[in-house]
């Protein structure tokens, strides 16, 4: 890791659903941390463990999930605040002011009986005293800048499209200016045009207002755009965790060399097979490497004992038995 300031430390963290069947261990020893002002990407197939890690980050952790051990560290006003430890009052104080959240689906945020203007105003003034003509003020000069008529504010969440129903989360969340914001799927559901808006909105606003942004998506496509570093998970674990440029130009994972593979290139007509086979149950992971069943590369070794994640070069890491040697020369 480089030596930027750490705004978020997260330490062997483990959360698991409770079911019938057993534990699902959806996160699963993890360990990272984040730079103050970086906009860090989590990539990975559906059902890796990314949507359940930016849960327990944010502290929606209500059973069946429960965090099983670890650390989750949130530097506030120049102390570190364990959010594993931190009540719900807590939780309460941090969110909008330090840490805010743009889910999956933007309709799941809204309320469809409430105008915006109204809803904006239910969580602002939770916050913020302000007077309802000063804030009616701010309201206004702040979904412009978003791109969004003033007539947003007396419209209902089903009269919107789904872009501007989203930029309207985003300024809701962003409002405060949170020094973290988790962004979880951000375009999913949006054409390709207003994906990229979206993208640049979230580009823009993380660099003029010095937010940390923590964007998951398992379109590796949206994670060049936008991302400064990138983490990969498969199946509750991290494998690999690089800055974007090198990530792309000299993946190391064979699962992050299949992910990358799998887009498509202008000019290459060759056939996109993406990642073959189906990531395992969380219930009952494999033993050893989790990828190991669907590798290439796979080795004697991979199946009995799980890689540790090392730095093979400068800020870049990665879980895999090919790089064992390279990781002891580096050293």
């Amino acid at each position: 890791m480089n030596k930027e300031e750490k705004i978020f430390k997260i330490v062997n963290c483990r959360a698991y659903y409770s079911t019938f069947k057993g534990e699902v261990r959806a996160v699963d020893n993890i360990s990272f941390e984040v730079n103050k002002n970086e906009i860090l990407g989590i990539a990975g197939e559906s059902g890796c463990g990314k949507s359940t890690l930016v849960k327990v980050l944010y502290g929606f952790t209500k059973p069946p999930l429960r965090i099983i051990s670890g650390e989750i560290n949130l530097r506030v006003r120049d102390k570190e605040e364990n959010l594993v430890l931190s009540d719900d009052r807590s939780l309460e104080y941090l969110r909008w002011r330090y840490i805010s959240y743009i889910p999956q689906a933007s309709m799941s945020m809204l309320n469809p009986v409430m105008t915006i203007g109204q809803q904006f105003q239910e969580v602002i003034l939770r916050y913020d005293k302000a007077n309802k003509k000063e804030l009616k003020g701010r309201l206004l000069n702040y979904i412009e800048s978003f791109g969004l008529p003033k007539e947003v504010l007396n419209s209902y969440p089903h009269q919107l499209s789904g872009g501007m129903r989203q930029r309207v989360v985003i300024a809701m969340a962003t409002f405060f200016h949170p020094s973290i914001v988790f962004a979880d799927e951000p375009t999913t559901g949006l054409d390709v045009v207003v994906q990229r808006g979206i993208i640049q909105i979230l580009r823009e606003i993380a660099q003029e207002f010095k937010i940390t942004l923590i964007v998951v998506s398992h379109d590796m496509g949206i994670h060049y755009q936008l991302a400064d570093r990138i983490i990969i998970m498969y199946a509750g674990k991290i494998v690999e965790i690089a800055p974007t440029v090198n990530l792309f130009s000299k993946p190391l994972h064979p699962y992050t060399r299949l992910l990358i593979e799998a887009l498509p290139k202008i000019g290459d007509k060759r056939k996109r097979e993406g990642v073959i086979g189906l990531p395992p149950s969380l219930l009952n992971p494999p033993s050893g490497c989790r990828f190991h069943p669907r590798c290439h590369f796979a080795m004697d070794v991979c199946r009995v004992k799980e890689p540790e994640i090392y730095e093979v070069e400068p800020s870049h890491f990665v879980a895999c038995h090919l790089y064992q040697g390279r990781r002891d020369n580096y050293h």
